[in-house]
């Protein structure tokens, strides 16, 4: 005899009940010999005679009193699945209720056809599952297709007997359910291709009036509930045959008060309006399986916005973790268990895991689509690319989820019962043991509560986070009077007026923050207390850290989500207390923009490394995707969350200037060049000529790569005319120029310099190529010249052109001791406005960075003419080349490139921590300690010292470059 299942992939189930299983052998054997099939009779006997096809058989029959009565009533397809195989012969079931059961006349008829066909589906599922020939997700998939299968026959049935009865005029009458205006979606793990083997089917039912042809004298929405009632009835309704699915309408939006069948309209109606955290929850598995598939997929489409926040959405974990209290309520899983305890609503089990994927995937969902999948493995795998849950518990969760999903199964074997609960007594315990392929019940025992107790641990890890208790502080809502238990605890985290951290701390629990009073914002933020004592505790001046995290969080509009973030998020409450202690000037600009912390979620937020071609690439394709507009949203919200990142990185000194400064630029220059890409693209589409891009020059810090956080930038953009068709126009330039400045919801992309002409023209230029050469051929003054030693050309058909022009000009010959004593009169100017301190103000004292600037820019126009690999818009750049040439000392250069790396850092330092100038007598302890660790000093004393010296080496610089101009 030849068994296509001739070895289990897996262990086989024990032969728990001798007895039972000789019996049923028996019982196949007469049947076998009643038939008048000389095969089935020959192939029973061998059956019988081979150990492993003995053992199969014996093994469901001992365990599986359902799987035996359809064994026994479908000898033939016992047969055929074991010598053909479990796929072919479950291709042939769902084929047959393709191609035939739809087109059953008699409701009588389809309702027979389909529940003989469940109990082949099943006998051949569960074989191809216990012998482990299927994995779980086969095994699902097929009971999945199964139900899809039965649905799309009843649903065409009923189409067809409307159209009989002249009701109803369909779009196609060969194909009843193409566009016919009524949908079945499915919801939970019949969505998602999970379906138990014993399970109900969740679905919500759906029609669009306007699609369907309706002639009947009822009203569609009474005719269109009728059907769906006789939908239910055909597949629940138990009858001698037994019956199809159980059929679960609740799921639908308000089922207490709507019909069976709704209007598209009023779905949407509600979810946008009413629509709770659960139902977004569900929404995630929800797929179109039966009827007017597109429709459904339309319908769940316009759903997106409802299950998919924009945002990282933390408020929602509270939600969850209510319903998941209230389940233990009900069914008392509380606690982990073994005999009697629920695998899937139980402590540790299925439905924790569940809630595990989905919270994540309605966390970061949002803004990542690829983890938007159904099945809950495949949400774990791709949570774990994106960085959001570590490979362990991914691995652990799905092995745990994987053998709970078929203990639930063989649980559902036994009776064809719907249930998920262990035997409560050792007998039975033994049995579905031994149904699960262990030899003992303590096996199984140990591997099953190993595994509820890692499901329960990565739960409670994560939900738990976000409801931390307050702890050692034991003050209560009703009064504010301190306790010396809460002082004490105030004391020992480092504050000094405990009194009055008390007080503010009393005071956020009673009223909230700013606009946040109400009950659930409240909640939320008397969650945070206990780690922002803890946080502030690890600051230099705690009393200070807390006073500026009040002030940030009164700010907050609707500050929920920021609440709840954070809550769930102790290392993003670490760092919006450091941020908000030492730098608020960057605690400014993210209080007008809070979800730019979900950012700091990253798995490589602090490691950051500036990368020209990740940025380009990732602004590239959130350029190119959807219209103008949302592109540029979507676009400005890289770019902040991509600032805020380097911010950071520099706030707590992963980062050095050199790679601040050029981390900022390719953030600018990969705006830039996408949206010159994009706009160009959107130009060609309109039925214009082609066009090359726009030009684009930078200037300033940005054209040096010394940009800092708040730096504006300085542009010039270049266009020609002409009458080629590949060219450039003022219209392109100025429109590009426009979608830069023009503010969104998430900012504007960049923040324009008002003055970014290299000869003080106002305004971001727009000029021709023949005119900025013209121009700079003309000019021969300091400033003009400055700027364009400064210039960088970014991106733009005229890359080369342009920068051509700028070399020439540099490179012509200068009136070298004029500039020098412009450049002596612009540093004096700087020292009497004020510029003295190089502490607070590094780049305008004497010895800062601009008259660092001005002494590499006099040497490099002194050489340009002789030596043109001197120029670079970079000084740092610059300086090493004149090292590198000879031309300036190797050791002084050296020195200066030291003093370059000081103050920039210095620089970098100051430009997140506060805004505008500061004086020395206003340092913060937090600031005091950002520059002590930027300088790499460990005293104020030392860190003075080594700015002194840096300082002492530019000035002896430009001193001597300006009297070697004066002898030039």
């Amino acid at each position: 005899m030849s068994l296509f299942i001739h070895a289990p992939r897996m262990g086989l189930p024990c032969v728990t009940d001798p007895e039972r299983a000789s019996r049923a052998m028996a019982d196949l054997r007469d049947r076998s010999m009643a038939s008048s099939d000389p095969d089935l009779v020959e192939w029973v006997r061998a059956i019988a005679d081979d150990p492993m096809g003995r053992h199969i058989l014996e093994s469901i029959f001992s365990n599986s009193p359902f799987l035996t009565a359809c064994a026994l009533s479908e000898i033939p397809l016992l047969m055929q699945v074991l010598t053909r195989g479990p796929d072919s012969t479950f291709g042939g079931i769902i084929g047959r209720i393709k191609d035939d059961l739809g087109r059953e006349p008699a409701q009588d008829g389809l309702m027979r056809e389909l529940r003989l066909c469940r109990r082949r589906a099943a006998l051949v599922a569960a074989i191809a599952d216990v012998t482990g020939h299927w994995p779980l997700e086969r095994v699902t998939h097929a009971l999945s297709d199964f139900a899809d299968a039965a649905l799309s026959a009843t649903i065409s049935h009923l189409m067809r007997h409307a159209a009989e009865d002249g009701d109803l005029v369909l779009a196609d009458e060969h194909f009843p359910e193409d566009d016919c205006g009524y949908v079945a979606l499915a919801m939970g793990k019949y969505g998602a291709r999970e379906l138990n083997y014993s399970s109900d089917i969740d679905l919500i039912i759906l029609y669009e009036p306007v699609k369907v042809d309706w002639r009947g004298a009822r009203g569609l929405q009474q005719s269109f509930l009728r059907m769906s009632q006789q939908l239910v009835a055909i597949l629940d309704q138990h009858t001698e045959d037994g019956y199809v699915f159980r059929v679960d309408l609740r799921l639908r939006p308000d089922p207490s008060s709507t019909p069976i069948a709704i209007p598209c309209a009023a779905a949407q109606a509600y979810y946008a309006s009413r629509g709770e955290t659960w139902e977004r929850a569900a929404m995630i598995k929800a797929r179109a399986v039966a009827g007017d598939i597109a429709l459904g997929r339309h319908f769940l489409s316009e759903l997106s916005p409802f299950i998919w926040r924009d945002q990282m959405d933390f408020s929602m974990i509270r939600d969850l973790q209510s319903i998941k209290k209230r389940i233990n309520a009900h069914r008392g899983g509380g606690e982990i268990g073994f005999l009697g305890h629920n695998i899937k609503l139980g402590r540790g089990g299925i439905r924790e895991i569940e809630f595990f994927a989905q919270t994540h995937q309605l966390i970061y969902g949002g803004s990542d689509p690829y983890l938007r999948c159904q099945r809950t493995v495949d949400a774990l795998t791709t949570l774990t690319e994106a960085g959001w849950i570590d490979d362990r518990v991914a691995d652990e969760l799905t092995e745990a989820y994987e053998f709970l999903r078929q203990l639930e199964h063989r649980l559902q074997m036994v009776d064809d019962q719907q249930t998920q609960t262990l035997p409560s007594d050792d007998g039975g315990i033994g049995r579905i043991a031994g149904f699960m392929g262990f030899e003992d019940r303590d096996g199984f025992r140990d591997l099953l509560l190993h595994h509820l107790r890692g499901v329960a641990s990565y739960y409670t890890k994560f939900f738990g986070e976000s409801s931390r208790p307050v702890g050692t502080l034991s003050w209560t809502l009703a009064s504010a009077a301190p306790t010396e238990q809460a002082l004490e605890t105030l004391r020992q985290a480092g504050f000094k007026d405990v009194a009055g951290a008390l007080h503010r701390l009393h005071a956020w629990q009673k009223e909230g923050l700013g606009a946040n009073g109400d009950e659930r914002s409240r909640a939320a933020i008397i969650e945070l207390i206990p780690g922002v004592i803890e946080a502030a505790g690890r600051t230099a001046d705690p009393d200070k850290a807390l006073e500026n995290l009040d002030g940030f969080l009164a700010k907050l509009d609707k500050g929920l989500r920021c609440f709840s973030l954070l809550s769930a998020n102790p290392r993003v409450l670490d760092l919006l207390v450091d941020i908000t202690g030492a730098a608020p000037a960057l605690g400014d600009v993210l209080s007008r923009g809070p979800d730019q912390l979900q950012a700091a979620l990253s798995a490589d937020f602090f490691s950051l490394l500036p990368d020209e071609r990740l940025f380009l690439a990732e602004i590239a394709d959130l350029m190119q995707q959807g219209s103008l507009q949302s592109a540029i949203d979507r676009s400005a919200a890289w770019a902040n969350a991509r600032r805020f990142q380097i911010a950071v990185n520099i706030l707590r000194h992963r980062i050095d200037s050199s790679d601040a400064g050029r981390a900022f630029c390719l953030v600018a220059d990969a705006i830039m060049r996408s949206t010159a890409a994009r706009l160009t693209n959107e130009l060609a589409s309109g039925g214009g000529p082609p066009a090359s891009e726009v030009t684009v020059v930078a200037f300033g810090p940005y054209g040096t790569g010394d940009l800092t956080t708040g730096s504006a930038l300085d542009l010039l953009f270049l266009h020609e005319q002409g009458e080629a068709a590949m060219t450039s126009d003022p219209t392109q330039a100025q429109r590009l120029v426009a979608i830069l400045s023009a503010p969104t919801k998430n900012g504007r992309l960049c923040n324009l310099n008002g003055d970014a002409g290299p000869w003080g023209e106002v305004g971001p230029l727009v000029v021709r190529l023949d005119a900025f050469r013209s121009l700079n051929q003309r000019l021969s003054g300091f400033r003009p010249l400055l700027a364009l030693s400064q210039a960088r050309v970014v991106s733009g058909s005229l890359a080369e052109p342009a920068a051509d022009v700028v070399r020439g000009v540099i490179a012509a010959q200068h009136d070298i001791p004029r500039l020098a004593e412009a450049a002596v009169d612009v540093r004096r100017a700087a020292v009497d406005a004020g510029a003295t301190d190089a502490i607070t103000d590094p780049r305008r004292c004497p010895g800062g960075l601009d008259e660092l600037e001005l002494a590499v820019r006099l040497h490099q126009w002194r050489h340009a003419a002789e030596v043109p690999a001197v120029l670079d818009p970079s000084v740092s750049r610059a300086l090493a080349k004149l090292g590198s040439l000879g031309l300036i000392p190797e050791p002084l250069v050296k020195r200066l490139l030291g003093a370059h790396r000081l103050l920039r850092q210095l620089e970098c330092v100051l430009g997140i921590a506060v805004e505008g100038s500061v004086g020395r007598d206003r340092l913060s302890e937090g600031l005091v300690f950002l520059l002590l660790r930027a300088g790499g000093a460990r005293t104020f004393q030392q860190f003075e010292e080594a700015v002194e010296d840096a300082t002492s080496t530019v000035r002896a610089a430009f001193g001597a470059v300006v009297d070697r101009a004066g002898d030039h």
